[in-house]
């Protein structure tokens, strides 16, 4: 396994690709009656992991790119001289990514610790169980999940990628059936380790701060993890359940706009139940109301996520370019099709190309010569 800069280019040109096609599937209406959350999330996952993981394997394939790279590398290779110090284009932009990489990384734990700090601080109280489906408070005391209740939020939220916990609003005029769906898509969050998921993006995010599709999936992360876990907690649900849900999804939005959030957990890091964004929101009651009878992508669909993982991962690009100075006065190979041998009266064979004698042929059995027509000196 390599890790070079015709990996790293292939890697982020197959991102580029792979992220413009995420986005299409996300925003267009037509696609989503097609593509279901499985292929979406998994569509994100092969972005996610060539980013994590953008090297040359053993077995990949070498595609050679005669304009493209070429000409990524003639700029990159590019020396400028600075007083006595002379460097390439490519040692400038190291240097500068690798300074940027600490100090979003030093952010991103800058905000990390700020948050964390600001959670313990929230005045919560414990909430009662009286109302919660019993599977539900099953799963939250088997995992030991902290669930408090505080006013200083607008709307269910779950923080923490380690020890996460929900912090759910208080909203009096909530129903028995709200707060159950409201506990249920949380910790379908916590058990798809969806902070972690968001927490590991931010570190790619630190790491390719210079590459603007990163922000992309940023924005696009939330979606598509609520979109997984609307699809998950309505998987095994009936009907009236099952709109039940997406009525609930617009109804604690609703109340919630009467409360003001606490900036303090105003942070990319934590999920909610009822997205603030408007525009998800509405993506979300689409997506379900389209998928009630579909529930899962076609097969034939999803084959093509088995296919494009094995081409992405076994395919780089390489640069390739011809050194003029050496291969001037040489011949291509295809090129003797139009050509003979001349056998003189010494015995002695010669090749000859366009009326050219390119020199002696001394071994009459290569694959290129053995073929061509063999004509005696005439005196």
């Amino acid at each position: 396994m390599v890790l070079s800069v015709a990996s790293i280019l292939t890697s982020l040109g197959f991102v580029l690709i792979l992220t413009l096609l995420l986005f299409y599937l996300l925003w267009s209406k037509k696609s989503l009656k097609k593509i279901r959350a499985d292929f979406i999330f998994t569509l994100f996952l092969m972005i996610f992991l060539r980013l994590m993981i953008p090297i040359e394997f053993p077995t990949a394939i070498t595609i050679k790119s005669t304009w493209l790279f070429p000409t990524i590398y003639k700029w990159l290779l590019y020396e400028i001289t600075i007083g006595s110090l002379t460097v390439s284009i490519l040692t400038i932009f190291c240097s500068i990514w690798a300074i940027g990489v600490v100090i979003q990384l030093g952010r991103l734990l800058r905000e990390h610790v700020k948050l964390t700090k600001n959670v313990n601080r929230l005045e919560t109280d414990s909430i009662s169980f009286q109302e919660i489906n019993q599977t539900i408070k099953e799963n939250i005391d088997h995992q030991k999940i902290k669930v408090s209740i505080s006013n200083v939020v607008s709307s269910a939220v779950t923080v923490g990628a380690i020890h996460p916990q929900i912090i759910l609003a208080d909203i009096p005029d909530l129903t028995k059936q709200e707060k159950n769906f409201i506990l249920a898509h949380e910790l379908q969050h916590i058990k798809n380790k969806d902070i972690l998921l968001k927490y590991l993006l931010e570190v790619l995010v630190a790491i390719y701060w210079w590459f603007p599709p990163m922000y992309l999936l940023r924005k696009g992360l939330s979606l598509v993890i609520e979109m997984r876990v609307d699809s998950q907690v309505t998987k095994n649900l009936g009907e009236d359940d099952y709109f039940a849900y997406v009525e609930s999804l617009v109804s604690v939005n609703k109340k919630s706009l009467t409360k003001l959030q606490n900036s303090a957990i105003k942070k990319r890091n934590v999920v909610h139940f009822s997205s603030e964004s408007s525009a998800i929101l509405r993506k979300r009651v689409s997506f379900l109301m389209d998928g009630f009878e579909v529930r899962k992508t076609n097969r034939a669909i999803l084959l093509l996520l088995v296919i494009l993982p094995i081409f992405f991962v076994s395919t780089v690009f390489e640069p390739y370019s011809e050194d003029i100075a050496n291969i001037e006065g040489t011949v291509k190979l295809e090129d003797f099709s139009d050509g003979y041998i001349l056998r003189t009266s010494d015995n002695k064979y010669y090749l000859i190309l366009n009326g050219k004698n390119l020199g002696e042929a001394t071994d009459l059995n290569q694959p290129f010569v053995k073929d061509l027509p063999i004509i005696n000196e005439t005196r």
